[in-house]
């Protein structure tokens, strides 16, 4: 199991889970470790990842999920995540987290997210290989 954060298109981010593979190409401007996969073959070359501590700042194209291999949880977690919408949005878009992330590289990827958009509606919905 894997906690992660998820930024389904949009401005900021934190993320985790599984290797790269030519489908979900890295793009250069990911801090290193980082991973993006953009939905439906989108161009991860599109966005933009910023440390800016104490935290991160992305500008997303595509729908994308972002994550680090190397933040995994097995068990029982406690976490927290501070989102800031930095430019309103011009569309229904939202932000947010992913949880439970498995087979993240591929096309049977499964998780769960919670996303907000800029008017306060919000979705929690699992995502099941290619269904979303």
């Amino acid at each position: 199991m894997i906690m992660s954060l998820l930024f389904h298109i949009v401005v900021l981010s934190l993320l985790a889970a599984v290797p790269l593979t030519a489908q979900s190409n890295n793009a250069s401007s990911l801090p290193p470790g980082w991973i993006a996969r953009p939905d439906g073959g989108g161009d991860s070359k599109a966005i933009k990842f910023v440390i800016m501590e104490p935290g991160y700042h992305l500008t997303l194209g595509p729908a994308t999920i972002l994550y680090r291999a190397a933040d995994r949880v097995e068990g029982p977690f406690h976490t927290l995540a501070t989102f800031h919408q930095m430019k309103k949005m011009e569309h229904a878009e939202g932000y947010g987290l992913f949880i439970g992330g498995e087979s993240l590289d591929g096309s049977a990827q499964r998780y769960t997210y919670f996303l907000v958009r800029g008017d306060g509606k919000f979705i929690i919905k699992r995502r099941d290989g290619e269904k979303l």
